[in-house]
C-alpha cells in the first residue's frame, strides 16, 4: 500500500535519499520512521514511581584528547588510549559511508558485543528533541529473540546528567536504592551510554547482564563512550545531510510563489506552511487584463498562452522584486500578497509600489510585443485588513493561500478599475504611512457601492508613490 502524505492525504510520496519522503501536491515532509526492533526482540523501558535522582556518574561525555606518547609515563594510559582507538577503528572500518541509520546502529551494537562482555543491548533514539526514546536497535548474545526490559531510572540518569552511567552491580549501587524498574529488569551489571549530538541528546545506548556482577569496568565505560561519540556522529551527518536535502527541495518547490528573500526567511525561520489557517494583517493585490473574452476571441489558444507567459512573466518579476508572494493566477489575473507568511511594516507601501510599476511593465510589454499581438491594458485593485492564511484544497491538490473579505475586496477594486488604474482604499492608504516617506499622491473618487458588500467604499486612485 503507497505511503500517504500525513497533512493532505495525497499518494504516492517522493522518496528522498536521505530517507523519509515529500509529498508532490502540498510539499509535506513525511520524515522516516523511527525504525523499530526485529519482530522477534522485545524491549520495553520499565517504569517506575518518580525517585530523587543521583546525579554522580563515573564518566564525563566530553572527553580530553590525546597527550603526546611522550608526555605519557603510566603505561596503563597508553594502553587506555590504544584501546580507545581501536573501538574508533572499529566502528569507523565497519560503518564507514553507512547511509542508513537502522544499519548503523546494529552495527554498533555487533562491535559493542565484539569488545565488551554484554549479555544483552539495545539502542534508543529520539523521534525528536524532548520526545520519548524509542528502541530502534537490539542485540542478545545467547539468542536471536531479544528479550529486554531497560530500567528507567538508568536512562534518566544517561539522559538528563548528558553522562556515561556505569554500575556493577545496579540492584545493590547505592544511586538506585528502591529502584523498582532494576529489580523488575533483572539488571545485574549495566553501563548506559547517551548519543550526544551538536545541541540535544540524540539517544542512548545501553548494555547489560543478567548473572554476572561486575562485569563492565571503567575502561569498558570508556570504550562503549567513544563508541557512542561515533554513533552520535555518524547519525547527525546524516540529519544533517538530510535537512539540506530537505531544504533543497522545499526551495525548489516554493521558488515559483516566493522571491529569494521570502524563501530564504521561512526556510531559515522553518515556517510550517501547511498549517491550519491563521489571521493576521496583509494586504492583497489583483491585476487583470482588460477586455480579455474579445482578446481570446481573436487568437488562436496558442497564441493566447504564449502571450499571457509573457505577460505573466514581467508582473511576476515585479511582485518579487517587491518582496511580495505570488498567491495566484485566475484566467488572466494575477493575485500577489504581502504580509504572508513573512510581515513587514512597509507591506503596504510595497505592494502600491509594485502595483505602479506593474502599469510601467504593460506599457514596455505593449512597445516590445510582436505585431500579431494585441495592446493589453490591466486594472489594478489593492486592499489591506486581516485576512485568514494558510493551506487549502483538498487530498489531490493543496495551495498556500490568504482568503478573506480584505482578499474579495481588493478583487472587487480591481474589477471596478479602468484601464491603466491603480485602485486602493483609505485602510491601504493609512498603512502606507512610513516614518521619513512621503505619502502616496491620491484621487478620492468618493464612496462607491461595491458587489457584494451592504455599505459603500471610499475608493482612492493611485497617481504616483513618491
Amino acid at each position: 500500500m503507497s505511503e500517504r502524505c500525513p497533512r493532505c492525504g495525497a499518494s504516492p510520496l517522493e522518496p528522498l535519499s536521505g530517507g523519509g519522503a515529500a509529498c508532490p501536491r502540498c510539499g509535506a515532509w513525511n520524515d522516516p520512521p523511527a525504525p523499530r526492533p526485529d519482530l522477534d526482540s522485545s524491549v520495553s523501558i520499565v517504569p517506575e514511581a518518580e525517585l530523587p535522582l543521583a546525579v554522580q556518574a563515573t564518566l564525563e561525555m566530553e572527553p580530553g584528547g590525546f597527550r603526546p606518547e611522550s608526555h605519557i609515563e603510566d603505561p596503563r594510559e597508553l594502553r587506555a588510549d590504544y584501546e580507545r582507538l581501536r573501538a574508533a577503528y572499529l566502528f569507523n572500518r565497519y560503518t564507514g559511508g553507512e547511509d542508513d541509520p537502522p544499519a548503523l546502529l546494529r552495527n554498533l551494537l555487533r562491535i559493542a558485543f565484539d569488545l565488551l562482555p554484554a549479555d544483552r543491548g539495545a539502542v534508543l533514539l529520539r523521534e525528536e528533541a524532548g520526545a520519548p526514546l524509542i528502541p530502534v536497535a537490539a542485540r542478545e548474545r545467547e539468542s536471536g529473540r531479544v528479550s529486554l526490559a531497560i530500567p528507567e531510572r538508568i536512562l534518566r540518569m544517561a539522559v538528563e546528567g548528558r553522562r556515561a552511567v556505569l554500575s556493577t552491580d545496579a540492584t545493590a549501587d547505592a544511586r538506585f536504592q528502591g529502584s523498582e524498574s532494576i529489580l523488575r529488569a533483572n539488571v545485574r551489571s549495566a553501563m548506559c551510554v547517551p548519543l550526544l549530538g551538536f545541541r540535544e541528546v540524540l539517544g542512548v545506548i545501553h548494555l547489560d547482564t543478567r548473572e554476572q556482577t561486575g562485569a563492565f569496568t571503567a575502561k569498558d565505560l570508556s570504550l562503549l563512550s567513544v563508541l557512542a561519540a561515533q554513533a552520535a556522529l555518524a547519525l547527525e551527518r546524516w540529519l544533517l545531510r538530510r535537512q539540506v536535502e530537505q531544504e533543497s527541495r522545499l526551495r525548489e518547490r516554493l521558488s515559483r510563489f516566493f522571491p529569494p528573500p521570502v524563501l530564504s526567511e521561512v526556510v531559515q525561520r522553518g515556517l510550517d506552511l501547511t498549517r491550519e489557517g491563521r489571521t493576521g494583517p496583509v494586504t492583497v493585490l489583483f491585476c487583470d487584463i482588460r477586455g480579455f473574452t474579445a482578446l481570446a476571441e481573436r487568437l488562436p489558444p496558442r497564441e493566447l498562452l504564449r502571450l499571457l507567459n509573457a505577460h505573466f512573466e514581467r508582473l511576476v518579476a515585479v511582485v518579487f522584486r517587491h518582496a511580495g508572494v505570488l498567491d495566484k493566477f485566475i484566467g488572466d489575473a494575477i493575485m500577489a500578497v504581502w504580509g504572508a507568511p513573512i510581515r513587514r511594516s512597509d507591506d503596504a507601501r510595497r505592494a502600491l509600489s509594485a502595483g505602479l510599476e506593474m502599469l510601467v511593465a504593460v506599457r514596455e510589454f505593449n512597445r516590445a510585443r510582436p505585431p500579431e499581438w494585441p495592446e493589453l491594458q490591466v486594472g489594478i485593485g489593492i486592499n489591506s485588513g486581516e485576512a485568514v492564511v494558510g493551506t487549502v484544497g483538498s487530498a489531490l491538490r493543496m495551495e498556500y493561500t490568504v482568503m478573506g473579505d480584505a482578499v474579495n475586496l481588493a478583487e472587487r477594486l480591481c474589477a471596478m478599475a479602468a484601464p491603466g488604474q491603480l485602485l486602493l482604499t483609505r485602510q491601504t492608504l493609512l498603512q502606507c504611512a512610513v516614518a521619513g516617506r512621503p505619502p502616496p499622491r491620491v484621487r478620492s473618487l468618493a464612496e462607491q457601492s461595491v458587489r457584494g458588500r451592504s455599505g459603500a467604499v471610499e475608493v482612492l486612485e493611485c497617481l504616483d508613490l513618491p
